[in-house]
């Protein structure tokens, strides 16, 4: 229920529920744990993307305004 809250509020949070109990595989925590960092690393890429073309995007609207003075 708490990790539908947290969703709720930032659906961009990045959880993974990982199960320490003794019953639990290890290689399944280790992958839960990967597919977790691999999906920070991806987003982090986007919005890296993201901002390096807003920014360009404003470079070139004031490339454009400094052409019409």
């Amino acid at each position: 229920g708490v990790i539908k809250k947290i969703r709720a509020l930032n659906p961009s949070a990045n959880i993974a529920a990982i199960d320490y109990d003794p019953g639990a595989s290890e290689v399944n925590q280790l992958n839960r744990i990967k597919l977790m960092l691999s999906s920070a690393f991806k987003n982090l890429k986007k919005e890296e993307d993201e901002k390096a073309e807003f920014t360009d995007e404003k470079s070139d609207e004031a490339k454009e305004v400094s052409k019409a003075s």
